[in-house]
């Protein structure tokens, strides 16, 4: 068995890197300052940009985007 290279990698730059794997052609990042998930994401002809805690949230907010605004209050 082969270890997977990204697992020797910090934990948000692993999840960017599975992200970036599920959503092709998405600009995603992690902010190290911010400690946010970001994505920019082209909605109605014009870039959105969205944040989340976790990796998981934010391809929700991506897959789903009538819960938008995102983050939801």
């Amino acid at each position: 068995m082969t270890a997977d290279p990204r697992s020797d990698g910090p934990p948000a730059a692993v999840a960017v890197e599975g992200l970036r794997e599920q959503f092709p052609g998405i600009p995603l990042w992690y902010g190290l300052h911010t400690r946010m998930f970001w994505a920019l994401v082209q909605v109605a002809d014009s870039p959105r940009l969205v944040e989340a805690i976790t990796p998981q949230e934010l391809a929700t907010a991506i897959r789903q985007p009538r819960l938008w605004p995102w983050p939801s209050r």
